[in-house]
């Protein structure tokens, strides 16, 4: 791992995931991605920032909301 990505880790990561997973830890939840999502908002409850998309994420975000054709004729075929 290279400084930046340690750097990045100390300053931002540490202080909220190590809270998070002593939680994890304290209540051994089933579903853990929901108690973390729960613990995450009401831990920090505040919007989320404004994230700037470059163009070619922009495309990719259309093509995933587009209908896949394959799945659209599967789905008539087992809808008849």
């Amino acid at each position: 791992m290279d400084a930046e990505n340690k750097k990045y880790i100390a300053a931002k990561l540490k202080s909220i995931v190590e809270p998070m997973v002593t939680q994890l830890l304290m209540h051994k939840p089933d579903d853990v991605p929901r108690f973390m999502l729960d613990w995450l908002k009401t831990t920090y409850n505040r919007p989320a920032p404004e994230v700037q998309r470059t163009e070619e994420e922009g495309k990719k975000d259309e093509v995933l909301k587009t209908p896949d054709a394959s799945r659209t004729r599967k789905r008539q075929r087992t809808s008849t």
